[in-house]
């Protein structure tokens, strides 16, 4: 079954619209309890997460957008239109890239000022950080259809339809971020151990799990499949098997999306705790008030358990 039969069928319509809506509503609920909770919106680490989610939002919109591309061509594919329905996955995996990168250099930051006194001046270059990268992340759109040549496609892929520069640019720009976002997650996990090697396995452990969702998901839902793909484009393979690549690379980006409103509703304590509270109020249920003797037993750990939640929060994507 070629790409082109696949993309029409209503299962695999469903599977994109069922992705829209749990990528969008599940970050716009992240979003929502972030901006609603005065703690967590003061945390500078949460405006990357606000970041981040924006980019899983216009991933998730891309999905709808392929799921009805019939219905806004009348089945008429030009090279031309497929680009601008595949711009808003370029858009949203380049918002998500650069938020991974921001975070992954805001951890390695905490773990050097572990301990130490935070710096209270650069809240305000973490709110800047958002609107920068959302207008830095345009640069690959509007590159996307310079010296466009329009005409009838057979594959309405992305991938597919862009120019032999701009494949080798995003070819090098993927190259760069795998790398270096990668590189960064195992020198934050390196440099930890080493932080922490005098504390108690509890929140030790805790990190790893958290370094390791964040190592696996960016590996088999944004590294892997680019790198086939990109692999058999070099290849001059046929243009079916990239459309197939292309395929599974739109799919399991826009999963990652859906992952990552698991990830923080898990891995982030005061957004597990507002989650929590949300959705028991919401049932019509009282919160219950934590025990004292468990509060002051938090306590104890808390120096060694704020690098992984709070306002040195992680996050993966």
């Amino acid at each position: 079954m070629s790409t082109a039969v696949l993309e029409e069928q209503l299962a695999v319509k469903i599977v994109r619209v069922v992705l829209f809506v749990v990528a969008t509503v599940g970050n716009g609920f992240i979003i929502f309890l972030i901006f609603k909770s005065k703690k967590m919106r003061k945390e500078k680490f949460n405006l990357l997460i606000v970041l981040l989610a924006i980019g899983d939002i216009v991933l998730g919109m891309s999905a709808l957008l392929r799921a009805s591309q019939k219905m806004i061509t009348n089945g008429h594919y030009t090279r031309l239109r497929c680009l601008a329905l595949g711009s808003p996955f370029l858009y949203g995996a380049h918002i998500a890239q650069l938020a991974m990168f921001l975070i992954a250099m805001d951890r390695l930051d905490t773990i050097f000022r572990l301990h130490k006194k935070h710096v209270q001046g650069v809240y305000f270059l973490y709110v800047l950080s958002i609107p920068f990268v959302l207008v830095v992340s345009l640069i690959p759109v509007a590159f996307l259809f310079y010296g466009i040549e329009d005409h009838d496609v057979k594959y309405c892929m992305l991938f597919v339809n862009w120019t032999k520069k701009f494949g080798t640019f995003t070819f090098f720009e993927m190259i760069c971020l795998n790398i270096s976002i990668l590189a960064l997650y195992a020198v934050i996990f390196l440099l930890y151990h080493h932080k922490t090697k005098h504390l108690t396995n509890t929140p030790r452990n805790h990190f790893q799990s958290i370094v390791y969702g964040v190592v696996t998901i960016y590996l088999l839902t944004w590294c892997l499949p680019k790198w086939i793909m990109f692999g058999l484009k070099i290849a001059n393979a046929d243009k079916s098997l990239v459309a197939w690549l292309s395929f599974i690379v739109g799919i399991s980006e826009v999963f990652s999306a859906c992952l990552n409103v698991i990830v923080y509703g898990y891995t982030h304590r005061d957004l597990r705790k507002s989650m929590r509270e949300f959705c028991l109020k919401h049932l019509g249920y009282s919160i219950p008030i934590e025990n004292q003797r468990m509060k002051m037993k938090k306590k104890t750990i808390v120096k060694s358990d704020q690098i992984c939640d709070g306002d040195v929060g992680f996050a993966v994507s």
